[in-house]
């Protein structure tokens, strides 16, 4: 506490600063100022305890509390009428003054210090006295700043920190009455937070925040106001009507209803890209497709401007699906027309109100073939397509000599004498593919019945499976795809339909020969390891059993999805699958240029070539040589420019597969090369 006046204290710091550069009197004695304030506080007067008999030495000692002011009187012998006194050492926590006439001390300890303290005087007869303070400790009120913003803006987060401290070092807690409904205040750490709407705009009066300290003392800040002062809210969109994806050449026509906080109007407008083009008149956007070749993932921006220039911009994003000319064919992964796998999937059992469940079905069946790390990571060589046709009935027949089912495609179980094979109309099936995909090459019929159930041929072109079991369509398409051979062992189809003919060669994963150096796969054996062969073992090796038969014929692992439909393709079974990409591909690019063998240039003109690949550089490396000097790749290395000089020039073009998929020697397909001859004049 601080009971006086600032002049006071001022005079006296003057006093203790001369003391401290050795002024005032040529005893060199600290020199104490007068301080012409006489506090009301009474004078302690303490008789000095003695040292020995002479009375020459002697101690006195004061109590006070904290922050207090003590006053105290000067001894004084009764044998000498002089009552001044020479100090000799000062107080080290507080400040020493005298008041008129030098017979009364004032002692004020520093702010907050408790402790011992003292002095040392000499009185005029000689009397060497050492005064000492016990200055007591008293709990402090907590003390909390009146420096806090008192204005809050509409729609903006409002924080701040109340300042607050205790001189004794207790934990403080914070509380406030009367704060709006917006407004908050963590007891602990004394933040206020919060954030006010439209409707908060205004005064809030009345406030008292108050922090205490864990004694119970506290401090309060009353009749504090906040003001929350209005802003313009930008508008809000409302975009949940618009769709997630678009049909190439759909228009659409959508309602928005945006909003505005302050309840002004809103206008509405459509940032347009290549692929979407849109106009907004009213409330009402209209957006149209682009005639895409391959599904595109874009993003448009929609806008939104209150009377106040306020604007909001929100990007909306669409999958844009290619169609056909006739609308028929819709394209869900990959492009419409180019170099790639094509494959055409329909559905036989879907009535007119199950279009939805047909679409369904393709994109579970397309997410199903991706999940196989064996050839996920050559996925973008397919291009999936669906044309819906209209059945009258659901499900199959029960049997393909019996026609009950109304089914577009006339599929049925049973066939051949053995229930789970489905058989259909592969006419029908394939001139509904070529008329809308005339390039296609593969074409899967999903069945819409929940029985188990498929087929494929090695070496055909379609694939049946039921829609209810999408891992049957890797191993149909596993025949029909990659002409790979079933290697499970089937009694049962050895009795009704008889042992297919092998002839060695025929097949990329059975044979008959038992030599690990001479079977198909030989390139996936290590001969330095153990050479798997019993149930159970894992890697690539030598089983026998496959092709129905369970004797002398030999498949490379032990599972696999050719031996049953829960387990992975399998490294053999991948390695073929995607030579077969690379087949159908050209080479596993979308194309090049210039594609012609010859370029010829004049002096000082150059020629851009370019590649493209359909897999990213991790699975395909594209290599430049010219005049037999490999070059470095630059920061596209699909494009290489050159200005020659002039003369015959060779440069090739080699782009071959690095992902390790596929361990055959070379010649494959997994390899592209081609050269151009250029000739400079």
């Amino acid at each position: 506490m601080r009971p006086r006046f600032l002049n006071s204290l001022v005079i006296a710091i003057a006093g203790i600063l001369l003391s401290a550069c050795g002024s005032g009197g040529s005893s060199g004695n600290p020199v104490v100022d007068t301080d012409p304030v006489v506090l009301d506080e009474p004078v302690q007067t303490v008789s000095p305890v003695f040292s020995g008999s002479l009375e020459t030495e002697g101690a006195q000692s004061f109590r006070l509390n904290e922050d207090a002011v003590l006053r105290g009187l000067f001894y004084k012998s009764s044998d000498s009428p002089d009552t001044s006194a020479s100090i000799k050492s000062l107080p080290q926590h507080g400040l020493l003054t005298l008041e008129p006439g030098g017979e009364v001390f004032v002692y004020t300890p520093e702010a907050d210090f408790w402790g011992e303290d003292g002095f040392v005087y000499e009185t005029s007869g000689g009397v060497r006295l050492t005064v000492s303070f016990e200055v007591m400790a008293v709990n402090d009120v907590p003390v909390i700043s009146a420096e806090l913003p008192r204005v809050a803006a509409q729609g903006q987060r409002f924080t701040h920190q109340l300042i607050a401290y205790d001189s004794d070092g207790d934990e403080l807690s914070f509380f406030a009455t009367g704060l709006p409904s917006w407004l908050s205040l963590d007891s602990a750490t004394g933040v206020l937070s919060g954030l006010p709407t439209q409707a908060d705009i205004g005064f809030s009066n009345g406030i008292t925040l108050t922090v205490t300290d864990s004694s119970g003392l506290s401090a309060e800040l009353q009749k504090v106001t906040f003001e929350v002062i209005d802003v313009n809210d930008a508008p809000t969109l409302n975009l949940t009507q618009l769709p997630a994806e678009l049909k190439a050449r759909e228009v659409i026509s959508v309602r928005l209803y945006p909003d505005d906080a302050d309840g002004e109007p809103v206008t509405l407008d459509v940032e347009e890209n290549d692929f979407i083009t849109g106009e907004a008149k009213g409330g009402t956007v209209t957006l149209t497709a682009s005639d895409v070749n391959e599904v595109m993932d874009v993003n448009i921006v929609i806008r939104a401007t209150d009377d106040r220039g306020r604007i909001s911009r929100e990007i909306v994003p669409f999958t844009i699906y290619p169609l056909t000319a006739s609308g028929r064919g819709l394209t869900l992964a990959g492009i419409k027309d180019g170099r790639a796998v094509h494959v055409v999937i329909l559905g036989d059992g879907y009535t007119i109100d199950q279009q939805n469940l047909f679409r369904e079905h393709a994109d579970t069946l397309i997410e199903n073939l991706r999940e196989d790390a064996g050839i996920v990571a050559h996925f973008d060589a397919l291009s999936f397509h669906t044309i819906y046709t209209e059945s009258k009935s659901t499900n199959a027949d029960d049997s393909d000599l019996v026609d009950a089912r109304d089914t577009y495609y006339d599929s049925a179980y049973g066939c051949g004498s053995i229930q789970r094979l489905i058989c259909a109309n592969n006419l029908t099936l394939l001139q509904t593919a070529i008329e809308e995909y005339p390039d296609f090459d593969q074409v899967i019929l999903l069945v819409n019945d929940v029985r188990f159930g498929g087929s494929g041929n090695s070496g055909s072109s379609t694939a049946i499976t039921s829609a209810y079991f999408p891992e049957i369509a890797l191993h149909e398409m596993g025949h029909s795809q990659a002409n790979l051979a079933d290697e499970y062992i089937d009694n049962l189809i050895v009795e009704t339909a008889g042992l297919p003919a092998f002839v060695e060669g025929n097949f990329a994963n059975v044979t008959a020969i038992s030599d690990p150096e001479l079977v198909p796969w030989a390139h996936w054996i290590d001969p330095a390891e153990p050479l798997p062969q019993m149930d159970g073992d894992q890697g690539v090796g030598i089983f026998e059993g496959g092709l129905y038969r369970d004797k002398g014929i030999y498949r490379a692992t032990y599972d696999s999805r050719m031996r049953n439909y829960n387990a992975e393709f399998g490294p053999v079974n991948s390695e073929r699958w995607i030579l077969s990409l690379y087949e159908d591909t050209d080479g596993g690019i979308h194309g090049f240029l210039p594609v012609t063998r010859s370029v010829k240039l004049a002096s000082g003109e150059s020629q851009t070539f370019v590649v493209s690949p359909i897999f990213e550089q991790n699975v395909q490396k594209v290599e430049w040589v010219l005049d037999g000097e490999i070059l470095e790749p630059g920061l596209d290395p699909n494009s290489l420019t050159l200005t020659p000089a002039t003369g015959r020039h060779v440069l090739s073009l080699t782009v071959s597969d690095i992902s390790g998929a596929i361990r055959k020697p070379a010649p494959h397909p997994g390899v592209f090369s081609w050269t151009w001859v250029v000739e400079v004049q």
